[in-house]
C-alpha cells in the first residue's frame, strides 16, 4: 500500500525492534496520543522473501483514545532475512501519522557442528583443516584446527542457513592424511552435532585426494575473500 502523507496527526512513541530469532513471534508495541482522539492504529509489515506489506490492526491494551498503548504481532519467520514494518495511525479529525519504516534482522538459532580430528594412530591432530559442507544448500565453512585438534562451526553463519534434515559432510586433512564423515541436522536432538574424524592414509590414492582437498580449501578461501 502507498504511504499516505503526514499532516499533524497522532503522536506515536515506539522503540523499534531491530533483531529477532527465526520462528519467534515479534511483538510490536507503541503508545499513541492525540488531542482529538485516536481512531485507528495499524501495523504494516513484510515477511522474509516478500516485499509486499501485510496489514493488521493494533489493539488497545491500556489507556484510552487520547493516550493509549497498542500492540500487534508479526508472525515468526521460518527463514533468516529482513522484515520491514511501520505503524500507521489516524485520529477522529482524519489526521494521519506514520512511524517507520523499520527493518528487523531475522537470524537463525545457533546450530554447531563440532568434534575432534584424530590421526590414524589415535592421537589428536595438532594442525590441519576441516571443511564443513551443507550438502543440501551447497554452502561450506572452513575451520583451522586448534592445537587440541578441535573444530567447531555454526551453521547459522552459512549464507544459505540450514533447516532440519539437511545432510552434512565434514572433510578433514593434515596435509598427508584425510577423511570425510557425514551427519544430518537434527534440531529435535539439540542445537549441536558431534562429528569426530579419524584420518586415514591410502598410499595409492592419498597424494591425489589430499591435494584435491587442499585445492578445494584454497578455492573456498579465495572465493570468500573475493566475496568479502
Amino acid at each position: 500500500l502507498p504511504l499516505p502523507s503526514v499532516d499533524n496527526g497522532p503522536v506515536i512513541y515506539h522503540t523499534p525492534v531491530d533483531r529477532e530469532c527465526a520462528l519467534v513471534d515479534i511483538n510490536i508495541t507503541a503508545t499513541v496520543t492525540d488531542d482529538f482522539g485516536v481512531s485507528h492504529v495499524y501495523l504494516f509489515y513484510t515477511t522474509v522473501g516478500d516485499s509486499s506489506f501485510n496489514r493488521t490492526q493494533m489493539l488497545l491494551v491500556s489507556g484510552d483514545a487520547l493516550n493509549g498503548t497498542y500492540t500487534a504481532t508479526i508472525p515468526g519467520q521460518v527463514w533468516k532475512g529482513i522484515v520491514s514494518y511501520y505503524i500507521w495511525a489516524d485520529d477522529t479529525a482524519g489526521n494521519i501519522t506514520i512511524h517507520g519504516i523499520h527493518d528487523i534482522v531475522i537470524y537463525l538459532p545457533s546450530y554447531t557442528v563440532h568434534g575432534h580430528v584424530y590421526q590414524a594412530n589415535g592421537e589428536l591432530v595438532e594442525g590441519g583443516y576441516v571443511l564443513v559442507t551443507d550438502n543440501t544448500t551447497g554452502d561450506s565453512l572452513i575451520y583451522i584446527l586448534d592445537p587440541t585438534g578441535y573444530y567447531e562451526v555454526d551453521l547459522s553463519d552459512m549464507d544459505g542457513g540450514y533447516v532440519n534434515g539437511d545432510d552434512l559432510s565434514v572433510y578433514g586433512t593434515d596435509g598427508s592424511y584425510y577423511n570425510t564423515v557425514y551427519g544430518t541436522v537434527d534440531v529435535m536432538a539439540g542445537n549441536s552435532l558431534t562429528l569426530d574424524l579419524h584420518l586415514i592414509y591410502i598410499p595409492e590414492f592419498s597424494s591425489m585426494l589430499v591435494l584435491a582437498g587442499v585445492f578445494l580449501i584454497v578455492a573456498f578461501l579465495h572465493r570468500r575473500r573475493r566475496h568479502n
